[in-house]
């Protein structure tokens, strides 16, 4: 008599997003902050709001904003310059409490994200949400910030579930929620579609996630998203990657975009733009510990026309104000000043895990 095959246990994925984690660290280190609107970006009226905390957010503030403006809409908000060795070393304890208390199974993403592979911990007398709660409490414990925490049975559903309830929310999403709570999403809410591919995708008449799913001239998808689209259409279906990776190994280039809320064309406003950008590609540098040869720019102008360019460092870098003195002069170098910008781009390349001993701007 045959045997009967063993039916594979479906994982159980955790994703962990720490709570607008710059702002909380700042709030964990000076609890005054916790009863003010705080924004951590910088103190010129032309810098841009890396996070806030909550009480900022409630009056409409937001991530990329001109500070200018975040004061128009509050006031009152007390603002910060980032201090990102701070962050950095947050976000190291993070990550080890995680790996030491709880799971080795852990892949970090970004400076406050990681997912986990928490399969092999669930047993009969430690649920899910048990086990989220008791992370929690842990990392409050020892850290004074807050996480949120989405479960699901892949990355993707586990992303999507950590950003429902913020802050310090736990969420399950199982395979009959797919259809029920994640098809009704507006697709620039799903997880791995960017402002452009959302803006392609309404073009379509695919405005949500639901839609996606139901959408059925695949070639059409092809074409206009590359091999993107096979992705995005399993994830609109609840299918996706499970496996956590605990491969260390360096990429071979970092990049960082952001699509401008209106169109620009003051140089002064583009460098502002680049000076976030390059302040959040240096902590993407140190997070995976290389430093990089090449500096690169690239704009998309309103009228399609993308601009490209690169410089070569003598000595490697991972430090923000390097990276944006070269990022600058390329910039002043090569934009017609006439044009509109859409979006605005920012990478190191020839990136490698050796330091030099010295480091020097080019001005």
């Amino acid at each position: 008599m045959a045997k009967k095959r063993k039916k594979k246990k479906r994982k159980v994925i955790f994703h962990l997003d720490l709570d607008a984690f710059f702002a909380s660290v700042e709030m964990a280190n000076n609890p005054e902050y916790k009863k003010v609107p705080l924004i951590v970006g910088g103190r010129t009226k032309k810098a841009v709001v890396s996070t806030c905390n909550y009480l900022a957010r409630s009056f409409g503030i937001k991530a990329g904003m001109p500070i200018f403006k975040a004061l128009e809409l509050c006031p009152q908000a007390t603002v910060l310059n980032a201090n990102y060795e701070l962050y950095e070393q947050y976000s190291d304890d993070f990550i080890k409490i995680i790996k030491k208390t709880f799971c080795r199974k852990c892949e970090q993403i970004s400076i406050d994200e990681c997912f986990l592979d928490v399969t092999k911990l669930i047993k009969k007398d430690m649920l899910p949400i048990k086990l989220a709660k008791i992370i929690q409490q842990t990392i409050f414990k020892k850290l004074k910030i807050t996480v949120s925490i989405g479960i699901s049975y892949n990355k993707f559903l586990a992303k999507m579930a950590s950003d429902w309830h913020k802050p310090c929310g736990i969420t399950v999403i199982n395979k009959k929620d797919v259809e029920k709570k994640i098809w009704s999403l507006p697709i620039n809410k799903m997880y791995f579609v960017g402002k452009a591919t959302a803006i392609a995708m309404h073009e379509l008449g695919i405005k949500t996630i639901g839609d996606l799913a139901k959408y059925e001239n695949f070639k059409l998808l092809e074409a206009i998203f590359g091999s993107a689209w096979f992705d995005y259409y399993l994830n609109a279906h609840g299918f996706g990657d499970d496996f956590v990776s605990t491969n260390n190994s360096p990429p071979k280039s970092l990049s960082i975009q952001f699509t401008l809320p209106s169109q620009a064309s003051n140089i002064q406003e583009l460098e502002e733009w680049l000076k976030y950008l390059s302040q959040q590609l240096s902590q993407k540098t140190q997070f995976h510990g290389v430093f990089g040869h090449v500096v690169y720019v690239y704009l998309k102008c309103a009228n399609r026309r993308m601009i490209t360019k690169q410089i070569s460092i003598k000595e490697p870098t991972d430090r923000y104000d390097i990276i944006y003195q070269h990022a600058s002069f390329l910039l002043n170098e090569h934009y017609q000043r006439s044009e509109n910008v859409r979006l605005i781009g920012i990478g190191l390349g020839k990136l490698t895990t050796k330091p030099c001993i010295r480091q020097r701007t080019i001005f």
